[in-house]
């Protein structure tokens, strides 16, 4: 984070019992959020979450949530009692055929709904199964979120695609990711843009200070 400079903003992953004075100090590197990964591999999991919650809130800190969505309606109740802001990876991650209409993403919607809650429009690859170049099966879900919830949707380009063979190219997955969003004009074109050869994510200033 030093080498970055003083703009540079990060998620980490720290121990549960982390002291509080190093939650301050990584707060001052331009630390501002905690990741989640529950699925297989990750580190935090939900009987961690409330607590970890309640800690980074008060530093105005968010949770970088990510899981299989199909299971958000089990987790619905933990999610709505979480203090502070919300953040969900990769477009849900439905790692099962989803539409706008389907049980599992309504209930993203209510999450999305409440006001501290975002949703990273990121990764297509992670839940895609019809895959590149256009992502066709979470194509809707992109356009849906996009066109409804602008303000609560983050970009990001998942640099540099970790656990992922072959590497996707950087600038062909950007441009397919945000391919969606162009054409309801809501994102210019990043062809040509050198912001998409890195792990850019624009956060909304609410959600990253």
């Amino acid at each position: 984070m030093a080498q970055l400079g003083a703009g540079a903003r990060g998620i980490a992953v720290v121990p549960v019992d982390v002291a509080q004075a190093e939650l301050v100090r990584l707060d001052r590197a331009g630390i501002r959020g905690v990741r989640f990964m529950m699925l297989p591999g990750g580190l935090l999991q939900w009987d961690r979450l409330e607590r970890m919650a309640e800690r980074i809130s008060a530093l105005g800190w968010h949770v970088n949530l990510q899981l299989d969505g199909r299971e958000l309606p089990q987790r619905e109740a933990m999610l709505n009692r979480l203090p502070g802001k919300l953040v969900i990876d990769h477009i849900g991650k439905f790692l099962g055929p989803t539409q706008p209409d389907s049980d599992v993403f309504l209930c993203l919607r209510r999450l999305v709904d409440r006001g501290n809650c975002w949703i990273k429009l990121s990764a297509p690859y992670e839940s895609s199964r019809t895959g590149p170049p256009d992502y066709a099966d979470v194509a809707p879900l992109v356009q849906f979120l996009a066109l409804h919830y602008p303000d609560r949707c983050l970009w990001a380009s998942n640099w540099p695609h970790p656990n992922v063979k072959p590497e996707p190219s950087n600038t062909a997955t950007a441009v397919s990711s945000s391919g969606q969003l162009q054409s309801l004009g809501l994102m210019p074109d990043c062809r040509n843009s050198p912001r998409t050869t890195g792990s850019a994510c624009f956060m909304d200033k609410q959600c990253m200070r």
